[in-house]
């Protein structure tokens, strides 16, 4: 018993990328809820990791998360694809737009404002309304402030709960991008496939931009969920 629980520690501790073997995939990236060291962020790079997704947005209290700054900055020092993601609320005081201004403000004052992305998820009902039209005007409203300040904008969700909330939503920009979820709980033995093979187009998206495999995986010393993505030619 001892030994088999060892083995499989190990097993999660060794977790890298596999080298690209899939033609349709250009990369793997981590997205992360909790601060990075230096050390997992040069250990992720040399296992393949090629990009980093972390929260710039604290839900509860409608501010930029100013404990993610340092993961941010190590990550974009040792040139990996960097991003963002928020988890806006229709519970909160502030208009959707004002919640991203509160991430965009918190960039900038940190010299972070050249991420590759923003992702706005939309994949939990507690922080939407009872009333699909008026999640997608919320919805909408984030998208377009994040493109006045100049951002690529995507949407974090699946095919389910993009039904469910915004009714499958068809008027996105054609340049938002998509990053969609696709696995069986968490774990190891809960991932999904670690490619695109089973996306099938919904709302506004005919292909996706990333994909989530794994959730709560430990990599490198650090918990975090691991993503398929190809980079989106212009």
């Amino acid at each position: 018993m001892e030994s088999t629980l060892i083995f499989l520690i190990f097993c999660a501790i060794s977790i890298s990328a596999s080298p690209i073997q899939d033609s349709s995939i250009d990369g793997y990236s981590l997205d992360v809820s909790d601060p990075l060291t230096n050390d997992s962020i040069v250990k992720m790079a040399s296992h393949r990791y090629a990009g980093i997704i972390a929260r710039v947005f604290q839900t509860n209290t409608t501010s930029f998360d100013k404990s993610m700054v340092s993961t941010l900055t190590n990550s974009v020092a040792n040139r990996l694809r960097v991003e963002g993601y928020m988890a806006p609320t229709m519970l909160a005081n502030l208009n959707g737009p004002d919640q991203f201004d509160k991430v965009y403000d918190g960039l900038r004052a940190n010299n972070l404002v050249n991420l590759n992305a923003i992702w706005i998820q939309v994949n939990d009902t507690k922080l939407f309304s009872k009333y699909t039209a008026d999640n997608v005007w919320f919805i909408d409203s984030i998208v377009q402030r994040g493109l006045q300040h100049n951002f690529n904008i995507g949407i974090f969700t699946n095919a389910k709960m993009w039904k469910k909330i915004t009714g499958n939503y068809l008027g996105l920009p054609a340049t938002v991008r998509l990053w969609y979820w696709a696995n069986n709980g968490e774990g190891v033995y809960r991932e999904g496939a670690p490619n695109f093979n089973d996306f099938v187009a919904f709302g506004s998206w005919t292909s996706p931009d990333m994909k989530q495999f794994a959730v709560k995986e430990l990599v490198d010393g650090a918990i975090v969920n691991r993503n398929v993505f190809v980079v989106r030619k212009s």
